[in-house]
């Protein structure tokens, strides 16, 4: 008695299927998280409720994404790390009417600096 011939298909659409499986299965982030993926997992409590993951990323890719700004962005984010629990929250919501400086905010003003664009003094 002759078999049928096997369809090659088969194999690798259950092979396919298993693959998708198991990456659906993997916890957290495909890739490494960058500087800006760090940042932006901090800030999450500072959005007042306007948190958007992705926007997030790419703003700060576009504004602190500078090479030679990652000294100083590698010590605020370590700065903002060092805080107690519940230190950064939303501004508009806190329990005083009175100004207070915000956390590492020497850290990030070094940080405003690098990135901000210098430039030739007039008729220089």
């Amino acid at each position: 008695m002759s078999r049928a011939p096997r369809c090659p298909w088969r194999g690798i659409l259950i092979a396919l299927g298993f693959a998708v499986v198991a990456s659906g299965c993997q916890d957290g982030y495909p890739i490494a998280a960058t500087r800006c993926d760090h940042w932006c997992d901090v800030r999450q409590t500072t959005e007042c409720g306007n948190y958007n993951p992705a926007n997030c990323v790419a703003g700060c890719e576009a504004e602190y994404g500078k090479a030679e700004c990652t000294q100083p962005f590698d010590v605020l984010l370590a700065c903002l790390d060092a805080l107690p629990q519940g230190k950064l929250v939303c501004p508009y919501y806190g329990n005083s009417t009175e100004y207070q400086e915000p956390p590492c905010n020497a850290e990030l003003t070094e940080l405003y600096v690098c990135i901000t664009p210098r430039y030739p003094a007039p008729g220089g």
